[in-house]
């Protein structure tokens, strides 16, 4: 069982292994060895390093020695704590220099079955540092040198470490910088890997990333060059130290940089020197130099698993090499491929609209890049009236650079950015409002779900189902609407504006369009209890007017699909409520016209009342009874028609006041 788990096994096989390792990374049992081997541990003499431990390890910590590093990033050393004897690695950040902190908090928090224990990290005396597992039996590195492992022991190797890789992307975490020295040795039997040295690692929010392009260019992906890498990135690198283990030799052994990146761009690697066509096959799915063809988990799974059907792309090189071509250049960026120049375009995305425009991307890949597929394509799009310019240039991009970190007129399109637009947007801010618009307007997140984002794509499903959620609910608040505008006679011959209603392109003001807000629900935090605070002081500012806003029912039970409706609504209520008010307050008016009238003529007739008991009518009876009777009638009328006045003002109540002493007097 033992030679079946173990890498080495035999007191021959371990020699092997040590006697063939360099000085610096040997293992060995003498003074100065950082490995246990026998009952008493010797007490190694400090070496002198240019850092002293921050006050943060010093008290508990002592130094050991220093490890050899290749990087200037940091200083690596072997500590050894004072409580209990265990030794550690101490890395110690040169000053100036802060590692990535979000992904060393998701390194921390991944179980350490496959990567090195990180056990602290924080800054102390003005420096960052980490404190790790110590391995004490050295890297992979200890394993490649220069001639093959046998093939059983390669499938262990290879399994560990690829495991550990997928792993480490399932936690959301691209190392983008895996070789051997980066594989470090936990133990032996079994033979257990870990990955360490995360120093230019990247946290994976999106199929790809826009990173720098700092990398060790033996194992680095061809796309890493152009600072575009996604998860497959490390595929490659694991490809790279298979085919070292295999052949005992690395495909670029002795080559410098830049003839390197000139083999990457101008010939697929050579794998013949593998002879098993198993592993053959494999290299060449890890190795193919289009990230969209490149094997990933999914692959290497069914090919652990045995599957014979697996088919690996062609890998064909460019029709001319770089080294002969005139760069396209822009803002500075010099692009010799296609890949390259999408991302320079994704940019300088106002730049890049200007160039397609005046056809300076179409002569270059013409006459530099000389494909006649992407002429095509540009042709296409220059053809096509239909497309705003953006619209153009987004298509270009990803037909240049697929899985390119998504993007739009210059704004990244994660969900952090996303939801600050959106807040600007829901502020008042007219350009953020219409960079929001577009992305649906322009059919932007459907491009990039298209050309394989996963996350935009649930975006825009989400994004969708929303809108259709709130626009069933906005149809019931407009019916209502309707019916009640028809009971109140008052019916509006113009049917409403849904697309207005929705996205605020009409009859609602910019701030009340609804993108923002599904926005900021889907993708932000608490935005739904702002949401309801906005709609009860809405429902408040109506409610006495316009009855049928609340016809879905209290503002504090409904969801966030309701409440979207409400605010889209709600600017046609207030026209509703204005209107109320305004007819109130001619009404009032009116009234107050009447009243006023009705006064006079009340005046008069009691005036002549008065006038008929103190007139002399000569004895005549009759006469005075006849115009008594007509004044008492033309009273009964004012009387009556002051009835039809509803008003409550000082006017109004004074009318009522002065006709009922007038009834006692008549």
């Amino acid at each position: 069982m033992a030679d079946e788990t173990r890498l080495d096994t035999g007191p021959a096989a371990t020699r092997r292994d040590d006697a063939a390792l360099p000085a610096a990374t040997r293992v060995e049992s003498g003074a100065s060895a950082t490995r246990v081997d026998s009952g008493e541990r010797s007490v190694p003499q400090p070496r002198r390093s240019l850092f002293n431990l921050p006050g943060a390890l010093e008290a508990r910590y002592r130094i050991v020695e220093p490890l050899p590093t290749a990087g200037a990033e940091a200083e690596l050393l072997i500590v050894q704590a004072l409580q209990d004897g265990q030794n550690r690695v101490a890395k110690l950040y040169r000053p100036g220099i802060q590692p990535k902190t979000e992904v060393l908090q998701r390194i921390a928090a991944i179980a350490p079955e496959h990567v090195v224990h990180l056990l602290e990290h924080g800054q102390s005396d003005g420096l960052w540092y980490e404190l790790l597992e110590y391995c004490r039996f050295g890297s992979l590195r200890r394993f490649l040198r220069g001639r093959p492992i046998q093939a059983r022991y390669v499938e262990r190797i290879f399994t560990e470490v690829f495991k550990a890789v997928a792993h480490l992307h399932e936690s959301g975490i691209i190392h983008r910088d895996l070789k051997p020295e980066n594989v470090l040795i936990r133990a032996t039997d079994p033979l257990d890997l870990v990955l360490t040295d995360f120093g230019i690692a990247s946290v994976a929010e999106a199929s790809q990333h826009f990173t720098s392009a700092s990398r060790t260019v033996k194992y680095g992906a061809p796309e890493a060059a152009s600072g575009v890498i996604s998860p497959k990135a490390d595929y490659w690198s694991l490809g790279m130290m298979l085919i070292e283990a295999l052949t005992g030799r690395h495909p670029f052994d002795g080559l410098s940089e830049p003839v390197i990146n000139q083999r990457l761009a101008t010939r697929p690697i050579d794998v013949s020197a593998v002879a098993d066509p198993r592993w053959r096959v494999l290299c060449r799915g890890l190795l193919h130099r289009n990230p969209e063809e490149r094997w990933d988990a999914g692959f290497v799974e069914r090919w652990l698993e045995g599957d014979t059907t697996l088919a690996v792309a062609l890998d064909d090189a460019p029709a001319r090499d770089p080294g002969m071509m005139t760069p396209y250049t822009i803002e500075g960026d010099a692009c010799t491929t296609a890949q390259e120049l999408g991302v320079a375009l994704a940019r300088h995305w106002a730049t890049g609209v200007k160039d397609l425009a005046r056809g300076f991307v179409a002569s270059w890949v013409s006459e530099q890049l000389r494909d006649m597929n992407l002429s095509r394509f540009l042709l296409d799009l220059a053809d096509d009236t239909r497309l705003a310019p953006d619209v153009r240039l987004l298509k270009l991009i990803l037909r240049l650079a697929p899985g390119i970190p998504a993007i739009w007129r210059g704004e990244p399109l994660q969900n952090q950015n996303l939801v600050a637009m959106a807040a600007k947007a829901a502020a008042g801010d007219d350009a953020a409002r219409k960079w929001i618009d577009e992305l649906s307007a322009h059919d932007v997140l459907a491009a990039y779900a298209a050309a394989g984002d996963t996350r935009l794509a649930e975006l825009e499903r989400a994004w969708k189902a929303n809108r259709a959620e709130v626009q069933a609910h906005l149809d019931r608040l407009l019916a209502t609407d309707a019916q009640t505008r028809l009971e109140a006679g008052r019916e509006d011959d113009r049917p409403p504006d849904m697309d207005a209603l929705m996205f605020g392109q009409a009859r609602l003001r910019p701030s009340f369009a609804l993108h923002p807000d599904i926005v900021q629900l889907l993708l932000g935090q608490d935005h739904a209890a702002v949401l309801r605070a906005q709609v009860l002081a809405m429902s408040a500012e109506v409610s006495v007017e316009c009855p049928w806003f609340n016809v879905l029912g209290p503002v504090e039970t409904l969801d966030a699909a309701q409440l979207l409706a409400m605010k889209a609504a709600f600017p046609q209520a207030q026209a509703w409520a204005n209107e109320v008010r305004e007819r109130r307050l001619r009404d009032e008016q009116r009234d107050i016209g009447r009243a006023q009238q009705l006064l006079y003529r009340l005046d008069q007739l009691l005036g002549e009342m008065r006038m008929l008991q103190d007139s002399d009518f000569g004895g005549s009876q009759t006469t005075s009874r006849d115009t008594l009777t007509e004044l008492i009638s033309a009273f009964r009328e004012l009387d009556a028609d002051a009835a039809g006045v509803t008003a409550n003002n000082e006017t109004a109540r004074y009318l009522r006041n002065s006709l009922t002493r007038a009834r006692f007097a008549v």
